[in-house]
């Protein structure tokens, strides 16, 4: 069985490339309701959906301390 989990908008992030010069975009969820999908800003064609990233959480280890340390 499958399990959604719903992520904060401000933790995913949206990658695109333009498949005539290469350039990437990247763009939060909240970009596609005011201006729809990117165009390329250096040649103005529509630009390729890559992928979605997740923020992740950095686990942060303490150093183990020895018992007997003063």
């Amino acid at each position: 069985m499958t399990t959604w989990k719903k992520i904060d908008d401000k933790k995913i992030r949206h990658v695109w490339r333009c498949p005539e010069c290469g350039k990437t975009a990247i763009i939060g969820p909240d970009f596609y309701g005011d201006n729809g999908t990117p165009v390329c800003m250096e040649c103005s064609d529509d630009m390729e959906y890559c992928r979605t990233e997740t923020l992740q959480a950095a686990i942060v280890r303490r150093p183990l301390r020895a018992k007997n340390a003063y």
